[in-house]
């Protein structure tokens, strides 16, 4: 009886330890919906050290060949002066925040002008050097892009990862929380690649222990189906119930509730490439997107003529027109 009892109170307080650390995450979800603009995304760099077979411009199958570089401090300065409602600016595109020399000052400009900041990283940078400047100086928010498969898996489909030594980087990251000189919310980036199967379950739980505040449950986009050969995207469940309560970290399902025209346009969270062109948002996230004809404005008038582009109507994203059709 006493073990019983003693099992629940353990189990209750750990649930109220996960739901605690979602605090960080359902703060910045708030800011991102607050007024109009509130969200910026800005790609500091398109530089990687990975190849994944599902990013549209790192892939070897890849379609769309494109110029690499780095944001200069100068035009990520210009970028959020453009938005002076910012509340929350994600630093990452199509490249790996962390090669990016410049990272750590661009995250300085914004916590100088109070703006919380993001960064999504495939986590194989994670020395100790890094590890405590992440502490001192790291966003408000780090997420790391592991996928939700086995380790085999997950190394066949990012090519360039070595699963072990990144998995064992973020255990030794979370593991400085204590002792860190400011709070930083520490998650997954986890893409799923098909329907809830007995491997999906199997990564969730394996995820436990590492200190995670949270685990962003992705699919992938079936907009990229025009610039990957060979790519689809195939749709994906929720976790279940008897999953999820068994987890030390909540679990975000990113793409079950859908906004129309979807959340990017309704919301205007623009997307701003290395060069400091503007696109719509973070799929269209190509320098071709950056014409007048993909301009927010033009945008909706071809949302309200039901005749939006093909990768958006594909995107996972996208939340369909009114009156369906």
């Amino acid at each position: 009886m006493l073990n019983a009892s003693l099992a629940r109170w353990t189990k209750a307080g750990a649930a109220a330890l996960t739901f605690a650390r979602a605090a960080g995450p359902r703060r910045l979800a708030r800011l991102a919906r607050s007024t109009g603009g509130a969200l910026v995304q800005i790609e500091n760099t398109n530089h990687c050290n990975y190849r994944c077979t599902y990013c549209p411009t790192h892939s070897e199958q890849s379609l769309f060949q494109v110029r690499r570089g780095h944001m200069t401090l100068d035009t990520f300065r210009a970028t959020v002066d453009r938005h002076p409602a910012a509340a929350l600016v994600v630093i990452q595109g199509q490249g790996e925040p962390l090669m990016d020399p410049g990272v750590f000052e661009k995250i300085a400009l914004c916590r100088r002008r109070r703006v919380a900041t993001q960064i999504i990283s495939n986590g194989s940078l994670l020395g100790e050097a890094m590890q405590e400047r992440l502490w001192r100086e790291g966003p408000d928010m780090l997420l790391f892009s592991v996928d939700c498969v086995s380790p085999e898996r997950n190394m066949r489909e990012r090519k360039g990862m070595k699963f072990d030594r990144v998995i064992a980087g973020i255990r030794a990251l979370t593991a400085r929380r204590a002792a860190a000189p400011r709070r930083m919310v520490v998650g997954l980036l986890s893409i799923v690649h098909g329907p809830f199967d007995a491997e999906v379950e199997a990564a969730l739980r394996s995820f436990n222990g590492l200190g995670l505040d949270i685990v962003y449950y992705k699919q992938l986009n079936a907009s990229y189906e025009n610039r990957i050969k060979g790519y689809r995207a195939p749709p994906i469940d929720a976790v279940p119930a008897r999953v999820s309560r068994e987890l030390d970290f909540v679990v975000s399902h990113q793409r079950v509730a859908r906004l129309r025209p979807c959340a990017q346009l309704a919301f205007d969270l623009p997307y701003y490439l290395w060069e400091g062109g503007r696109t719509p948002c973070c799929v269209l996230n190509d320098p071709r997107y950056t014409a007048p004809e993909f301009s927010r404005d033009r945008m909706m008038e071809r949302y309200r003529a039901k005749c939006m582009p093909g990768e958006c109507e594909r995107c996972s994203f996208f939340g369909g027109y009114e009156g369906g059709s």
